[in-house]
């Protein structure tokens, strides 16, 4: 049975990892809106920041199909700049943009390898007991109680 998860009244299926939040505020009459999100599945990798303040808006989308091959997408206002790389490639090029840092992390692990599941560590454990230790002045007392 395929995972599935809902967004925004969307169906999303397949996803291994899902990331989204977005922030939307209003200070002395600006208006100050912030997205971001990672989505990762069977249709391929999807990392995306928006930012609007005011009329002033910034885009960063990443897109990759394979995992080899990324797009990254800039928009700030109406310029639109677009970079087909390889992903050492874009680990350089998102480490220059403070906004992607939550995207640089993904892509870090992704990397490395890293995003299978966690596996447990067991602690070992001493086989001595643990027998409470009283102190002799205790042990007196309860002597000459008698």
């Amino acid at each position: 049975m395929a995972e599935l998860s809902i967004m925004n009244g969307r169906e999303k299926e397949g996803l291994k990892f899902m990331h989204h939040i977005m922030n939307e505020s209003k200070n002395n009459g600006k208006v100050a809106k912030e997205e971001e999100s990672i989505f990762d599945g069977e249709k391929g990798l999807n990392i995306k920041y928006f930012e609007q303040i005011d009329d002033k808006k910034s885009k960063y989308i990443i897109k990759s199909a394979d995992k080899k091959t990324f797009i990254l997408i800039t928009i700030k206002g109406e310029k639109k700049d677009e970079k087909s790389m390889s992903l050492a490639e874009l680990l350089k090029e998102v480490k220059g943009i403070k906004n992607l840092a939550f995207g640089l992390k993904y892509l870090e692990k992704l990397q490395k390898g890293g995003l299978g599941r966690a596996r447990a560590r067991k602690s070992k454990k001493s086989k001595k007991s643990k027998k409470s230790k009283k102190s002799k002045k205790s042990r007196k007392s309860r002597k000459s109680r008698k």
